[in-house]
């Protein structure tokens, strides 16, 4: 079998991972160098000398920096995008662009995701008729509105995952519409709520500049869930869970017209200073766009 260079770091710090022999391998410069270095792998299983004489220091470098979530950037050569690994409870990972001039761009925390909450996402596989023989959905809101409530460090890739069991769930009700309790439209508006929390916009609004829809998903988790509701629902009643930043009601409806958000019944929060706004009319004693 064929000799393997072992995995080493040399003194600049630049990590060889395990190489087959008689392999040259070229690595990105790193920190605030830009360029490439190599280093050979020779016959025998043994490294030689790294080549960094195409690794050039950058005239303006983005320096160290701790981020919100304590992830440390190190010294970077501006035009260069870095990506790392999610640290904690984290799985995937994160990336951030030091531009020209040496600033930093925000980190994009996209694809991290809560270990808790992609476990979570996980269940949704259950969401088959017949599976189980308790209430997936109402346990899989309960377990989110968990996670979610008073949460300070959610990443942009929790809301999008959680937005995305949402979705998951307005659409199995809406198949299988004998799943709807009347306990999970509160336990659902709360996770609207948690998710829509001040705390949270600042996250919501990286991933509208990062053009990645932001919370049009959840918005459309909503309408979805409402639309099973109110075509189960006897007309002549109707269910409402008011909450902070989200009010959700089902069946006959109190007004000829409804306009999210309320700016009125929202005053302190965030999303009464959007910039969209949404009318609902009557029609037949259901709301519709």
């Amino acid at each position: 079998s064929a000799n393997i260079c072992a995995e080493n770091i040399d003194k600049f710090n630049t990590k060889w991972s395990n190489t087959t022999e008689s392999t040259l391998v070229t690595l990105t410069c790193t920190g605030e160098y830009t360029g490439n270095v190599s280093r050979n792998c020779s016959s025998g299983g043994k490294w030689e000398e790294p080549n960094y004489s195409n690794c050039i220091k950058s005239a303006n470098p983005c320096a160290e920096n701790i981020d919100e979530f304590n992830t440390n950037w190190s010294n970077t050569a501006e035009n260069t995008l870095v990506t790392l690994t999610c640290t904690g409870d984290y799985t995937g990972n994160v990336s951030r662009y030091c531009s020209s001039g040496g600033k930093w761009k925000e980190p994009n925390y996209s694809n991290c995701i809560s270990k808790v909450i992609q476990l979570i996402k996980e269940q949704t596989v259950k969401l088959v008729p017949g599976v189980g023989d308790y209430d997936i959905v109402t346990i899989i809101l309960i377990d989110l509105e968990n996670v979610t409530r008073d949460n300070s460090e959610l990443r942009s890739g929790d809301l999008l995952t959680s937005s995305s069991i949402l979705n998951d769930i307005a659409k199995y009700v809406t198949d299988h519409k004998e799943k709807l309790s009347v306990d999970q439209l509160e336990i659902f508006a709360s996770l609207c709520n948690n998710l829509l929390d001040e705390r949270n916009r600042e996250t919501w609004e990286d991933l509208i500049d990062g053009e990645s829809g932001g919370v049009t998903s959840l918005v459309n988790a909503v309408t979805d869930f409402n639309d099973a509701f109110n075509n189960v629902i006897d007309s002549n009643f109707s269910l409402i869970a008011v909450k902070e930043n989200v009010v959700m009601e089902v069946g006959k409806a109190s007004s000829d017209e409804i306009t999210v958000p309320d700016r009125l019944a929202t005053s302190d929060s965030w999303i009464s200073d959007s910039r969209t706004e949404i009318k609902l009319k009557l029609k037949n004693n259901i709301m519709v766009a």
